[in-house]
């Protein structure tokens, strides 16, 4: 009985080890990816054309957050510059909020999602 328990403890402890193991690695991809989408980024301070991003805005975003930005099925973007930075915007737009928000990265471009994470971190 002694045997077995100390198996089943044993077991336990490597599964456990393993487990953690692999949330650590991971979350170390996550970071270099992060990093990776950050240094390929267009210019975070270029210049916003707020008529782009507006039509941008009106094609991808305006049925979930609002003509206004005041939201609905998603959250109000009414003061998201005040909230996040350019690039945190950037990022959301890039690769998304699960499980409400679609990844536009591959559906707009790197330039016109700048745009966009611009015109919106100036609304605070």
């Amino acid at each position: 009985m002694y045997k077995w328990a100390m198996a089943a403890l044993l077991c336990c402890a490597i599964v456990l080890g393993l487990s953690g193991l692999v949330y650590a690695v991971n979350q170390n991809a996550t970071e270099i990816a992060k990093e990776k989408a950050e240094a390929e980024a267009p210019e975070n301070n270029a210049p916003v054309d707020a008529e782009a991003a507006e039509a941008v805005y009106k094609k991808t975003c305006l049925s979930c957050h609002g003509g206004n930005l005041e939201g609905g099925a998603g959250p109000s973007l009414e003061t998201v510059g005040a909230k996040m930075d350019r690039n945190k915007i950037r990022l959301k737009i890039m690769n998304g909020v699960s499980p409400m928000m679609p990844a536009f990265k591959g559906q707009l471009e790197d330039t016109e999602i700048a745009n966009l994470a611009g015109w919106l971190a100036e609304h605070k």
